[in-house]
């Protein structure tokens, strides 16, 4: 795996938990866009527009590339976690999802966290980053 795809998957990660409050957040930009005032029209005149927000809010949500690829990303990252076995969770977990990590992999493996040596443990990890990487289509970059 090319390192440029492997800090990828890696940041990826590190954003895991923060990506359904990313996906409510571009929803609420999606659904309350800034509309910006038209100092141009003035006089108290009212002018009639046809309310088409409804269809407007649904054709930019299913458009919206933004929103697709964090969804994606979610849904990715979710299902290699939950088939990872259990050290490959451990590890991922501790290294990169966890907020304030305790341990790093040297940390994990003597404190017996993870029963394996450093090279199998690294196997690992980079076995499950490559898996990540060929689901969300990055493999290649």
């Amino acid at each position: 795996m090319k390192e440029h795809t492997k800090q990828l998957v890696i940041e990826i990660l590190r954003d895991f938990q923060d990506i359904p409050q990313h996906i409510k957040d571009r929803e609420e930009e999606l659904r309350h866009p800034v509309v910006p005032r038209d100092e141009n029209v003035g006089g108290g005149r009212a002018q009639y527009k046809p309310n088409d927000a409804i269809d407007r809010l649904i054709i930019t949500i299913d458009e919206d590339e933004r929103l697709h690829k964090l969804k994606e990303e979610y849904e990715v990252v979710d299902y290699c976690y939950r088939h990872a076995d259990d050290y490959t969770q451990k590890i991922i977990y501790e290294l990169y999802i966890k907020r304030y990590p305790s341990y790093t992999m040297q940390g994990l493996i003597e404190n017996g966290i993870i029963p394996y040596s450093q090279k199998t443990a690294y196997k690992m990890r980079n076995k499950f980053l490559k898996e990540v990487a060929k689901r969300l289509g990055i493999d290649s970059l």
